[in-house]
């Protein structure tokens, strides 16, 4: 793609930026698409952002590297189509115009939100990933991403995935599908931090956030009933978190109310019984065949019509299969969207 020395550059307000040790990834939280850039890529960016204009940007990186202007113009160019091909700016060449105005500031509950996302994700940290074959260093595409598992972080599920759970959380609330927020399989507790946090941002004092887990770890597979379970050992001791744990990290961000309840057991033991009546957003990330269709042989049919199901371990053949023949039985048509990687989620028809 060519552009003009004077070619605009703007960033689009759905795009977000985390950078460590000079590299950097780029994402567009409203399609999930995103760019990882090495050290000469992230310069380029920062160049960019900072001269407005490609040809600014051009003056910045021709007094840091050693090329030649014409060389330089190409190779930026080309990058910026790169980045307007997958929306994460706008890029057109400057007209006057009588009528620009600024950009609307950012409200309290973005500022707020985005702030909670970065702090359950290990964002404000440098929190290296460890689990137990040992200790590896942060790297800013794997968090982004929940490729990792992140040594003091509420969540591991990564900016893309906790930006959906936002995404869809405060549709719900928009569209005003009835219902509370639940998720079955917690970790730290951070995506349920999240949506008790979406809930305080706007006000919303009568919509409880189901927090389901055994606290316990995953079960120990049962593979003569679930051979798919067999890929899981016996003892899964680093995804153990206790329910104290997890209430103290609700407690921290001062977010352990009333509107909290935790659910605590094996899900075969206590989803048959669980007193939730209406769920607007269902949230699976319990990992087997098992745990997935036990959460949704009982909860399912709880989700109000316009309603949200996102499931986080599609990537895993266990839960892909289980997702796939629950769906394929009950005869969902509702299309599955991908979020990234290893998520999908479906609404739940209205009619």
């Amino acid at each position: 793609m060519d552009h003009s020395p004077d070619t605009q550059i703007a960033i689009n307000r759905d795009t977000v930026v985390e950078v460590h040790d000079g590299e950097a990834i780029i994402v567009n939280m409203s399609t999930f698409d995103y760019i990882e850039l090495d050290r000469v890529g992230t310069a380029m960016w920062n160049a960019l952002l900072d001269g407005g204009t490609l040809n600014a940007a051009l003056d910045t990186l021709l007094a840091r590297f050693d090329t030649d202007r014409a060389t330089l113009e190409t190779d930026l160019s080309e990058f910026i189509g790169q980045l307007a091909a997958v929306g994460l700016i706008d890029a057109e060449p400057i007209a006057p115009r009588n009528d620009a105005t600024p950009l609307a500031p950012r409200s309290a509950i973005d500022l707020y939100l985005d702030l909670l996302i970065r702090t359950v994700g290990g964002f404000t940290i440098r929190d290296d990933a460890r689990n137990r074959r040992g200790v590896f260093p942060y790297h800013v595409g794997n968090r982004v991403q929940g490729r990792d598992m992140p040594g003091e972080a509420m969540s591991m599920i990564g900016l893309i995935r906790l930006n959906n759970v936002r995404a869809l959380a405060e549709r719900a609330l928009t569209d005003g599908v009835a219902g509370d927020f639940v998720e079955t399989g917690v970790w730290r507790g951070g995506t349920t931090i999240l949506m008790r946090g979406i809930l305080a941002a706007h006000q919303i004092t009568d919509r409880s956030v189901w927090v389901v887990d055994s606290f316990e770890g995953l079960p120990a597979p049962d593979v003569e009933q679930f051979p798919l379970d067999a890929m899981w050992p016996a003892e899964q001791g680093y995804l153990k978190v206790s329910l104290d744990d997890v209430r103290a990290n609700f407690d921290s961000l001062q977010l352990l109310d009333d509107q909290v309840v935790f659910l605590k057991g094996w899900f075969s033991e206590t989803l048959p019984t669980a007193p939730i009546e209406q769920i607007a957003l269902l949230r699976l990330d319990g990992d087997l065949y098992e745990s997935t269709m036990d959460t949704l042989n009982n909860l399912y049919a709880k989700v109000s019509p316009g309603g949200y199901v996102i499931i986080d371990d599609y990537n895993l053949e266990s839960c892909r299969v289980a997702v796939d023949e629950f769906r394929e039985k009950r005869a969902i048509a509702s299309p599955l969207q991908v979020i990234d990687w290893a998520g999908v989620w479906w609404q739940v028809p209205t009619a």
